[in-house]
């Protein structure tokens, strides 16, 4: 009975985590530009994606509440957003210290 309870427990903990940011996708990497209306972010394959703001978008860094004038080139972003028409749209921008060389 136990051993029932901890797998159901484990299955239930592991789809919750699966879930929790919902149909965001996430791009990870370092910021090489910064606008009013958008990130530049070259991820960790080299590609640089482009990253749509407005104003519904937040921002934390190290875990804390940001806004867009505390994000500076070089930091290391996670992003979750919507993709509307091929476009990413940020629904959150969290962020770190520039990456160390």
């Amino acid at each position: 009975m136990t051993r029932k309870l901890v797998l159901l427990s484990l299955i239930v903990f592991f789809a919750i985590a699966c879930f929790a940011h919902g149909n965001h996708q996430h791009i990870m990497g370092v910021v090489k530009a910064i606008d009013q209306d958008s990130i530049s972010i070259e991820t960790t394959d080299k590609a640089v994606v482009h990253v749509s703001l407005n104003g519904e978008t937040e921002y934390q860094k190290s875990a804390q509440p940001a806004k867009l004038s505390d994000l500076h080139t070089g930091d290391r972003v996670v992003v979750h957003a919507d993709q509307h028409d091929g476009n990413y749209v940020a629904v959150t921008v969290a962020f770190g210290p520039p990456a160390k060389h």
